[in-house]
């Protein structure tokens, strides 16, 4: 059996398999997890940024072919609070973080590139909505 699947379907395959091997590398070994991947992925954070914007703007660009700009934030609607369960059990961490970020007077230079996308995605979705 070979799978023949659309370019979302190969999105969702390449998600369940990283995902399935996260977990299971998880409750396996956490400190394998973090120490081979995580270390080595975050070693250089504008690699990790090009990549990421650069597979986001591949995903949206097969995702716009079969939903609408709606769908896919309702979709992410579904995601941020999945996320935020998920963020929840760690609050102390999370909010001693939001500390810092919030008293970076660069915060807002550092991260215009994600604030303008996201401002795109807002407007684009409002647009489609009521024009």
């Amino acid at each position: 059996m070979v799978f023949q699947g659309t370019p979302i379907e190969y999105m969702a395959l390449i998600l369940i398999i990283v995902s399935f091997a996260k977990i299971m590398s998880i409750l396996i070994n956490p400190r394998f997890w973090y120490e081979k991947i995580v270390k080595t992925v975050w070693k250089n954070p504008v690699l990790v940024l090009i990549t990421s914007l650069l597979v986001s703007g591949i995903s949206l660009y097969f995702l716009l072919q079969e939903l609408t700009i709606v769908q896919i934030l309702a979709a992410m609607f579904f995601l941020v609070f999945l996320m935020t369960a998920g963020f929840s059990l760690f609050p102390n961490h999370l909010l001693q973080l939001k500390e810092k970020l919030y008293h970076d007077k660069n915060v807002i230079k550092r991260s215009w590139i994600y604030i303008l996308i996201w401002l795109a995605l807002l407007i684009y979705g409002l647009i489609y909505m009521f024009l």
